[in-house]
């Protein structure tokens, strides 16, 4: 007879002393007699906080050039959380600091497409495609953009929405068959969204279709201890911090 499901409530406040962090951990199971034969679970909650400045170290670098054949400079974005606003002033800041004295930039925003256009004062200015930060301001991948004379206009729209999802992962707690498209095989437990989540808050997932939240194993396991690690799209892990996250699952026995 299958035993009756049991609540475990996993915390990163609960790591074992050699964890890497509050989101790449482990923690030894307490009572590992409770958790033998488990034939399958099902995600109950699980909660993570938005930490993820909408500029990073992975997306602050702005390459460009004075037209048409100035050196390559390099405009480095503070890392932090931006609005429309800071992040214009930002650029201009960094963008004159760089260029010939006298050739101001004046950064715009579109108000009807949303769009960025750069004005400069003495030279316009190319956008090169190697920039980390062309998705947030607008670039078109791989594509460099061109000035007409003194303005530089971006194709598309500024992206300040920040990392949109945190993937938790655990080889304990994962199936076997996990398969992500562009990675291959995976461990990924549960995917939460942070599109609700104000920076600094907290992002909870309560799934309510069972069929997206349950994972079923191919043979009965045991669990003595469980790994955590959080992660972004690319596979890079993530840092909250001295923020915690938790994840409450539903065991069910064989």
């Amino acid at each position: 007879m299958a035993g009756l499901p049991k609540l475990l409530v996993i915390n990163s406040k609960d790591k074992d002393v050699g964890s890497v962090s509050n989101s790449d951990f482990e923690i030894q199971a307490q009572e590992k007699y409770l958790l033998q034969g488990i034939s399958r679970l099902v995600i109950v909650e699980c909660t993570v906080p938005n930490v993820y400045t909408n500029i990073n170290d992975d997306n602050n670098i702005l390459e460009f050039k004075e037209a048409p054949a100035g050196p390559l400079l390099q405009a480095f974005i503070p890392v932090g959380q931006y609005n429309v606003t800071q992040l214009i002033s930002a650029l201009e800041t960094e963008i004159q600091a760089l260029v010939t004295v006298g050739n101001t930039p004046t950064i715009t925003l579109d108000p009807i497409t949303n769009k960025l256009v750069i004005n400069m004062a003495l030279t316009g200015i190319i956008l090169l495609n190697k920039s980390t930060i062309a998705e947030v301001i607008g670039m078109i991948p791989d594509q460099d953009v061109v000035n007409v004379g003194l303005q530089t206009s971006l194709p598309r729209i500024v992206n300040l929405s920040g990392l949109p999802i945190v993937y938790v992962h655990s080889k304990a707690l994962s199936s076997s068959y996990g398969i992500d498209a562009g990675k291959g095989l995976t461990n990924l437990v549960v995917a939460v969204p942070l599109n609700d989540a104000p920076f600094g808050a907290y992002a909870t997932l309560l799934p309510k279709d069972l069929a997206v939240s349950e994972i079923v194993y191919e043979s009965p396991r045991n669990i003595t201890n469980i790994d955590i690690r959080l992660r972004d799209s690319q596979g890079k892990l993530l840092d909250i911090q001295n923020m915690h996250m938790t994840l409450i699952v539903k065991l069910y026995f064989s």
